[in-house]
């Protein structure tokens, strides 16, 4: 079936702060997908979440590429990748899917999963479900469904608030009330410029739409499976939140470290919100490179 979409005007990405990556593109589902590829060396991908795109790691690529190969994918909707316009390609197993296809095609093995935000129930479950591929993890700020028995207070308010909005939902707001720093207005043009027009935003829109709120809802189930295998998880991995997210408290990272037996650290950033790659990129540099020199 033909996807109709739309595609985001390259000048829009034009001088972006500190995002000075060659551009590459792979077709998947038909369209074209965006990612950066720098560095050489053991793979390390960066799965981003919502409403962020490979710009929001752009300083952990510069850093870590000089170490290791980085590979980080825009999802289809978001950042320099096509942006299917229909709401119902915006579910958890088309996102999945469009992961396993991404990782296939570059081939990668031995890899290093960095997720954060819509990342996790993302990366996680290509993780548990491709173990020979994966050597570690590094877990970035997110949730799985049901983690720690129950929905955070915050990730309520957030849908609340997400599900208000469709082809208006105000990205740069939802960027500076995730951050504990002051938000720089070149920053925020880099995270506004794959969204140009209403038709844009649809995947933006739906990800809040799609989070699993109870048992029989899509994607609650296989949340739960993934929660499961990771109770079974005994590769290195390590747990880096930021104090002040208003969305996944400490208590879910908590929840990760106590789960998973490879877990070799929690380790707390309080100068950090949501957007801990944004608050505070050295230092989750630091934690990442002494983990990766070590495991």
């Amino acid at each position: 079936m033909e996807i109709e979409y739309v595609t985001t005007p390259a000048e829009r990405f034009r001088d972006l702060l500190d995002y000075p990556f060659e551009a590459h593109y792979l077709k998947i589902f038909g369209l074209n997908m965006h990612y950066v590829d720098e560095g050489s060396g053991r793979p390390i991908l960066l799965l981003h979440g919502e409403p962020t795109w490979s710009f929001m790691y752009r300083k952990l690529i510069s850093s870590l590429a000089k170490s290791f190969r980085v590979v980080s994918p825009d999802y289809l909707g978001f950042g320099m990748s096509d942006k299917p316009t229909n709401e119902n390609f915006y579910t958890y197993e088309t996102l999945y899917k469009m992961v396993c296809d991404f990782v296939d095609a570059l081939d990668l093995s031995h890899i290093t999963v960095v997720v954060h935000d819509w990342g996790g129930p993302l990366g996680l479950r290509y993780a548990v479900d491709n173990v020979k591929r994966v050597d570690n993890l590094v877990i970035l700020n997110t949730g799985l469904y049901r983690l720690g028995s129950h929905l955070p207070e915050g990730v309520q308010r957030w849908l609340s608030f997400a599900r208000r909005f469709k082809e208006d939902l105000p990205i740069d707001k939802v960027i500076s009330t995730g951050l504990v720093k002051q938000v720089d207005e070149k920053i925020l043009r880099g995270y506004m410029a794959p969204f140009h027009t209403g038709d844009s935003k649809v995947g933006a829109y739906m990800l809040p739409r799609i989070v699993p709120l109870h048992d029989d809802d899509p994607g609650a189930r296989e949340m739960d499976k993934v929660a499961q295998s990771l109770a079974k998880w005994t590769k290195p991995a390590i747990v880096i939140f930021g104090s002040k997210d208003l969305i996944f408290p400490t208590t879910v990272g908590q929840a990760f470290a106590d789960l998973i037996p490879g877990c070799v650290g929690f380790v707390v950033l309080d100068e950090a919100a949501h957007f801990v790659c944004e608050d505070m990129p050295n230092e989750v540099f630091a934690v990442m490179y002494e983990f990766l020199t070590n495991y």
